[in-house]
């Protein structure tokens, strides 16, 4: 335990005033890195990375938000990660959402560096 955090529950007379005085020095650290996640999975553009970088750097963001207990559905994961790709994917992004059945991450990864090798 840091110095900070103890010093925070020193004075603490029961494990239930520990607990509800972390819930709330947490709390809302949490809720600033999950609303900087979002910020940050909006405006993530693809521009000079290569697409496994691009794509890594999605899922990395998705995958940390899912750390504050407010994960990401792959729809809505594979929607940032469009709004991402630059006007030449286009066609990709329409291919990709034509398809009927549920797209799977590893897929439309599959598809991605498929698309850029071409």
């Amino acid at each position: 335990m840091t110095k900070e955090v103890l010093r925070d529950v020193v004075t603490a007379a029961s494990s239930r005033e520990v607990r509800d005085s972390l819930h709330k020095k947490f709390a809302s650290s949490t809720k600033a890195r999950m609303i900087q996640i979002h910020v940050e999975l909006v405006n993530a553009k693809k521009r000079d990375l290569s697409t496994t970088d691009f794509f890594c750097k999605i899922i990395a963001l998705a995958t940390e938000l899912a750390a504050t207990n407010k994960p990401l559905r792959d729809d809505e994961t594979l929607a940032y990660l469009f709004a991402g790709l630059p006007v030449e994917y286009d066609p990709f992004i329409t291919s990709m959402t034509m398809k009927f059945e549920d797209l799977s991450l590893d897929d439309v990864f599959a598809h991605m560096v498929m698309f850029e090798a071409r």
